[in-house]
C-alpha cells in the first residue's frame, strides 16, 4: 500500500473535487529502471459521484479523458490499472466530483533491463513485469534461465 488519504499519517487528507495530487511511489516498491505500476485503487466513500484519473506525472504529460476509477455518492469501489511512472517515479491522481478518500495499492512493476541478442551482448531494452516466481514455468524455461525482479 503506496497511499491511504483515510490514515492520519497522511497529512493531505481525502482528495478534493476537481484537483490533482502526486503520489511518489517508494522505493520499495519503485526503483530507477521502474517504469509503471500495477495497482489496485479504491474509492471510499465519495460525499458526491466523481471519478479519479491516474496518469504519469510530469509537465509534458497532459490528463487523460478517461478514468481509472468511478464511483456514485457513498460508494466503495476499487479497479485494477496499469500506471506509468513520469517525472521521479510518481503519478497523479486526479478527482473530477466529490471529495473523496483514495487507496493505492501495489501488485507489480514494470522494468526496463537490456535486452541480450543471440551472442549475449546487449542490443535494446525491455519491459518486464516483477511479480512473485509462478510454481509452473512455461516449457523450455527452466528456474536458472528467468531473472526474477522484485515483488
Amino acid at each position: 500500500r503506496i497511499l491511504d488519504t483515510r490514515r492520519r499519517s497522511n497529512t493531505l487528507g481525502p482528495l478534493r473535487p476537481r484537483s490533482t495530487r502526486a503520489i511518489s511511489a517508494p522505493t520499495s516498491v519503485a526503483d530507477a529502471a521502474t517504469v509503471a505500476l500495477v495497482t489496485n485503487g479504491t474509492l471510499v466513500a465519495p460525499v458526491a459521484p466523481t471519478n479519479v484519473t491516474l496518469w504519469p506525472a510530469g509537465a509534458e504529460v497532459h490528463r487523460p479523458s478517461t478514468s481509472s476509477l468511478n464511483a456514485t455518492r457513498g460508494q466503495t469501489v476499487a479497479n485494477a490499472a496499469w500506471v506509468t511512472l513520469g517525472a521521479g517515479g510518481a503519478f497523479n491522481a486526479y478527482n473530477s466530483g466529490g471529495r473523496t478518500n483514495l487507496i493505492v495499492d501495489v501488485s507489480g512493476a514494470f522494468e526496463y533491463y537490456p535486452a541480450l541478442n543471440s551472442s549475449g551482448l546487449a542490443s535494446g531494452s525491455v519491459a518486464a513485469m516483477a511479480q512473485s516466481a509462478p510454481s509452473r514455468l512455461p516449457i523450455g524455461l527452466t528456474q536458472s534461465s528467468i531473472v526474477w525482479l522484485r515483488r
